[in-house]
């Protein structure tokens, strides 16, 4: 780490002022993506009491929704929340999510649990487990329903 800096208008400054002025800048502006980011879709519709909650993000939204009709239309009782933007992180939801859930399960497409790791970082919740696909395919719902149901 070091002092330099850019002030307002992009010049590189070693002065500890503007260092100070320039991360509270950076700190408000978090505050306002903070509002605008978009909130994490929940499937089906309604709350999560006594279901098992997939815990998804990124590009498998349409997989995991289809494994969620595939594993009810089994006999099961599950649900998706899935978030497109993590960064800041919406956590509101996923209060109520680890609140209502029988059991909250993250499927993601890494071997190490990523988002379940910054879920659990920033607000202390943890997965019940986790199912990672890493083999460089993608889901399919039929492979998330096996999974998830073993």
């Amino acid at each position: 780490m070091d002092s330099d800096e850019h002030d307002e208008y992009g010049r590189i400054t070693e002065d500890l002022g503007i260092r100070a002025r320039m991360v509270e800048k950076r700190l408000r502006k978090g505050e306002g993506l903070a509002a605008e980011i978009s909130p994490p879709l929940s499937y089906p519709e309604g709350d999560f009491r006594g279901k098992r909650v997939l815990l998804g993000w990124g590009s498998s939204f349409g997989a995991l929704r289809e494994a969620v009709d595939l594993l009810n239309s089994r006999g099961g009782n599950y649900g998706l929340l899935h978030f497109s933007e993590l960064w800041p992180l919406r956590t509101p939801e996923l209060e109520r999510a680890f609140a209502e859930a029988e059991e909250v399960i993250a499927v993601e497409a890494n071997a190490t649990g990523q988002f379940a790791r910054l879920v659990s970082q920033v607000t202390g919740l943890r997965v019940s487990r986790a199912v990672g696909r890493y083999d460089g395919r993608p889901f399919t719902p039929e492979w998330v329903a096996e999974e998830v149901s073993r």
